[in-house]
């Protein structure tokens, strides 16, 4: 993989059966995307734009995750606040969109890490 100097990868997910994923980005930003959308590249590649690039404090993922009919996602902060996020809950994106803001970094914290649960059918459909 031919990464820049300031490049490094954040997640990957090697299942044909995931069709949504989800990206954060450290500005606290939430994009849900199709897997159709990315197109199939060589290795040796950098790789796409899934995200519109700012000249002023662009976003950068941190995070990436399958989304699924029932997944719920966590979002830990390096100041112990905890964010729950229904992904189903955001309209799929195209591949310049930045997504939605979920969180913010300045008053929530920067994101430590992301925890996935699948919630059972019968408890999603009893949480409202």
């Amino acid at each position: 993989m031919d990464l820049k100097q300031d490049d490094y990868v954040v997640g990957f997910i090697l299942d044909d059966a995931v069709d949504t994923i989800g990206l954060l980005t450290q500005r606290g930003a939430f994009k849900r995307m199709h897997v159709s959308e990315l197109s199939v590249m060589t290795r040796a590649r950098r790789g796409l734009m899934v995200l519109r690039e700012l000249k002023s404090h662009p976003h950068r993922i941190v995070a990436l995750t399958p989304v699924t009919d029932n997944g719920l996602i966590t979002i830990f902060t390096d100041q112990d606040q905890q964010i729950e996020l229904d992904p189903n809950a955001y309209p799929n994106g195209d591949r310049y969109s930045n997504g939605s803001f979920v969180f913010d970094p300045e008053t929530q914290g920067n994101l430590a890490y992301v925890e996935v649960q699948d919630v059972p059918e019968e408890t999603a459909d009893h949480q409202d």
